[in-house]
């Protein structure tokens, strides 16, 4: 098994396009997204979530965009989702890393929030100014800025868990403020210092 380094950072920071650079230069790269995408049609899943959340369950699948007007709006209920989902997506993606003979890398949004810093061998942190990542999420996302904004303000603890991150070794902020070019070049640095 090789390092693992998660990736992480607030909506619409840069995490995605960093993971993609990654994966282009070779290395074994993995997203919590991605796992979650694949867990939310699961039968078992779908049913725990009907139990959580009946009006985001529709004709038998999870309503993405109720599920989240609904955790967006609503910390309680934030919580309950985190705690049924982060462990099964924790666990599959440490199976998937533990196959990686090299450093491997995984975008990983809640890190923080979920006590899974101290899984890693290194942490990236990708950061970005509040407008730059409001306008990215809503072009992405197809949002509205104030559903942005609701959003972004649902993440606030990150910051303060953030924090206590810096000057830690093995800890790297990564400052996404001008394009990808130079974006990338500030990865290739990061990567050299941990390969």
């Amino acid at each position: 098994m090789g390092k693992r380094i998660a990736i992480t950072g607030g909506i619409g920071s840069g995490k995605s396009s960093v993971v993609k650079y990654l994966a282009t230069q070779g290395f074994s790269t993995f997203s919590c997204d991605e796992i979650y995408a694949k867990v939310l049609s699961e039968p078992a899943y779908v049913q725990e979530m009907a139990k959580l959340f009946p009006s985001a369950v529709v004709d038998g699948r999870i309503d993405k965009k109720i599920l989240s007007s609904i955790v967006f709006n609503d910390n309680v209920a934030r919580e309950r989702l985190n705690a049924l989902a982060h462990p099964i997506i924790m666990q599959r993606l440490f199976a998937l890393m533990n196959t990686a003979t090299s450093v491997s890398f995984a975008e990983v949004p809640l890190l923080f929030e979920g006590d899974y810093d101290t899984s890693f061998d290194g942490i990236i942190i990708v950061e970005r100014n509040d407008n730059d990542r409001a306008q990215a999420v809503c072009k992405r996302d197809g949002t509205t800025i104030a559903e942005t904004e609701r959003r972004m303000k649902a993440q606030e603890k990150f910051f303060k868990w953030k924090d206590n991150q810096l000057g830690k070794p093995n800890v790297w902020i990564l400052q996404n403020d001008k394009n990808l070019e130079t974006l990338f070049d500030k990865v290739d640095a990061i990567v050299k210092q941990i390969t």
